[in-house]
């Protein structure tokens, strides 16, 4: 299953959402406030869009999931630089932990019962001329060729 989601992807996430927080009697605590701003915005988006394409049935047994996120250019990139198509984004957010939450919202909306379900994950993220956010889905198909294994065998005197 391939999904492309022609949006900006999200550019916060849930770590950066901690806040340091005042309780009634006036002592600090970290908290998260998940329901305002640019990170409920961004995330709601997505979850949304996410929700619409939701499979008639789960996946089952082991996945392999590729997530491609293109961010659009900054706006003071020189010419040459975006005739290169893509560059990649090695600025925040961080990957995995956009990668964790995507997940979440995936399993949230039904696409597969438990995230543990994912053995193989290929994430990236670049900037490019056509953001979005690009999800491939497929059962795990791959076999292990034991012949590219060497073994050592210790002895021990």
């Amino acid at each position: 299953m391939d999904i492309v989601l022609n949006i900006n992807p999200p550019s916060t996430t849930a770590q950066s959402a901690a806040r340091i927080f005042k309780s009634r009697d006036g002592r600090l605590f970290i908290g998260k406030n998940r329901q305002k701003g640019r990170f409920a915005r961004e995330w709601n988006t997505l979850e949304h869009l996410l929700a619409i394409r939701t499979p008639t049935q789960p996946f089952v047994g082991a996945l392999s999931i590729s997530v491609e996120m293109i961010y659009p250019w900054r706006s003071g990139e020189s010419k040459k630089t975006r005739s290169l198509g893509m560059i990649p984004k090695s600025t925040k957010p961080d990957l995995d932990n956009l990668a964790k939450y995507l997940l979440d919202l995936m399993q949230k909306n039904g696409y597969y019962s438990n995230d543990s379900q994912v053995c193989e994950l290929k994430l990236s993220k670049f900037w490019g001329e056509n953001p979005c956010v690009k999800i491939s889905l497929k059962n795990f198909e791959k076999t292990v060729d034991i012949s590219s294994h060497i073994l050592y065998i210790i002895k021990v005197a």
